[in-house]
């Protein structure tokens, strides 16, 4: 039982929380952007292994590169298509776990 991660359970919730307050109650949606890119992955890093920091750092790099490129073609669904924007985040989803999955397999 004490390796259930609340802690981390509660820190995602806040930063969630925090962008959903952001968005409905600050007037600079940037703000609410801000807190999304908030670099957990970075933070993460603490939990990481030693041994395993070198693997872990370089597919994080990877993995923010394949989330840059699922946000450039969610911007792109949104201003330059008709759909609507839950297709759009579906599409965007659907193409960041295939990109992911081919990552995992190839390299």
């Amino acid at each position: 039982m004490n390796n259930l991660p609340v802690k981390e359970f509660l820190i995602g919730g806040i930063l969630y929380s925090a962008i959903k307050y952001t968005s409905d109650n600050v007037s600079d949606i940037r703000i609410s952007s801000a807190i999304a890119a908030f670099p957990i992955g970075l933070l993460s890093s603490i939990l990481i292994n030693d041994k395993f920091i070198k693997k872990y750092t370089k597919s994080y790099m990877i993995n923010v590169f394949i989330l840059l490129i699922t946000a450039f073609l969610f911007y792109l669904l949104i201003n330059y298509t008709s759909i609507n924007r839950y297709l759009a985040l579906i599409i965007s989803l659907l193409c960041w776990m295939m990109i992911n999955i081919f990552n995992v397999l190839l390299f």
